[in-house]
């Protein structure tokens, strides 16, 4: 877990750089291009190139210890540009990969890719990602023939130079820059640490401010919920409201009985709603005419009627209703 933080957290970093410092590491490498008559090779160091000849023509050259960047033809290098959610960039490798069969005719172990954040909209919560893919099919001759030659292969690079698709890494001194970037990263990550000490505690205070005044405008509230507990409990006093409360909006339990009995096997609610003796049903039956004469001859209900047309469910082979009924006292 720790890992993957670190590798997100530099790779962010590594973002706000300009281009030509992202690039620099490729700078001083054995340029591998594949021509006609083999692959030759290029020496480039601080941005210049000087041939060293085809690969495997006589000795092999000293400077084949080097890593070495196979250069692609134009037109293998695809791209694609990709829309993702904003949260699937603490995994990009892991998304990417996944949704690779999604997004490219091609599953990805069929490819060498990397990406490229183009942008992020924060009030969309996207990020735009820069898919860049490379068929092994069309590469792996040259590749192969590189690596029987004894070459430290390390990246696949765009005919202008304008991208590179790093290969996993084989090179020792590539795994100690891996290592320095990630103490690098750790050391940057705990600074931050520190710094944001501080933040837990201003945001407890103001959300402590808040819950204060929230206290303070419920008090008024709870002290007249009080006041109504301490009558309830004054015993006939309390039983005198709930008493008259009942007789005003009607008894819940006994109208929810009424209806029960009332309504057939085949009704079901999805609203019941019972507010000044004044009683809504909705929902669906098999027949819904015949509720009316079923609600009216419950005792404790009096005139039903629709409030609404009747509306047939063909799919469902139901009627979907609205009542209204008047709750006796």
């Amino acid at each position: 877990m720790i890992t993957q933080v670190l590798t997100w957290w530099i790779r962010q970093l590594l973002e706000w750089l300009p281009l030509q410092l992202r690039q620099s590491r490729f700078q001083n490498t054995i340029i591998a291009e594949a021509v006609p008559s083999g692959i030759t090779l290029l020496a480039r160091r601080r941005g210049t190139e000087v041939p060293l000849g085809l690969l495997g023509s006589g000795s092999r050259p000293a400077t084949m210890r080097s890593r070495v960047a196979l250069r692609l033809p134009p037109g293998i290098l695809l791209q694609c540009p990709v829309d993702l959610p904003l949260a699937a960039e603490r995994d990009l490798p892991g998304v990417l990969r996944y949704e690779m069969d999604r997004l490219t005719p091609f599953n990805a172990d069929e490819l060498y890719w990397t990406w490229r954040v183009l942008g992020r909209n924060r009030a969309r919560g996207r990020v735009q990602v820069l898919l860049l893919l490379v068929p092994r099919a069309a590469v792996e001759a040259s590749l192969g023939a590189l690596r029987r030659g004894g070459a430290a292969l390390f990246a696949l690079e765009a005919a202008d130079g304008s991208f590179v698709i790093p290969l996993a890494p084989t090179d020792p001194r590539r795994q100690r820059w891996r290592r320095n970037v990630l103490a690098t990263g750790a050391a940057a990550c705990a600074g931050l640490a520190i710094a944001a000490v501080a933040t837990p505690f201003v945001l407890q205070s103001l959300a402590a401010d808040t819950i204060e005044r929230g206290i303070a405008g419920l008090r008024p509230k709870v002290e007249r919920a009080d006041a109504l507990r301490r009558r309830i409990a004054g015993g006939v006093a309390g039983s005198n409201v709930i008493a008259a409360q009942q007789a005003e909006t009607g008894d819940p339990l006994a109208v929810l009985s009424a209806v029960t009995d009332a309504l057939a096997d085949d009704t079901y609610l999805r609203e019941l709603t019972l507010r000044s003796r004044v009683l809504t049903l909705a929902g669906q039956s098999a027949v819904a005419a015949r509720l009316i004469p079923a609600l009216a001859a419950a005792p404790a209900l009096r005139d039903p009627a629709f409030t609404a047309p009747v509306t047939r469910n063909d799919t469902a082979q139901t009627d979907l209703f609205s009542i209204r009924v008047l709750v006796a006292p």
